[in-house]
């Protein structure tokens, strides 16, 4: 899972890139949520599979969205050792 979290005027004005940079970095995702209130937006993202590269690729291509964006990655692999 990745959150992202950002402020909600950058949000709104870089919205489309911001689902374009996903949808491309990481095509097999989905959205689970998106929160917005008056200072700051979270989306929350969904995927299988992230390897090395593509996470520290897509990390700084957020970059471009926004510089107060933060990314959270969260891997869940219950059952591998």
């Amino acid at each position: 899972m990745m959150i992202i979290t950002l402020p909600t005027a950058h949000y709104r004005k870089n919205k489309e890139k911001l689902l374009t940079l996903m949808e491309t970095h990481l095509p097999s995702s989905r959205i689970d949520s998106i929160s917005e209130s008056q200072h700051e937006s979270v989306i929350s993202y969904s995927f299988i599979r992230l390897d090395k590269k593509m996470m520290l690729k897509l990390q700084y291509k957020l970059t471009d969205v926004s510089n107060e964006l933060k990314s959270n990655i969260f891997f869940n692999r219950s059952g591998e050792i």
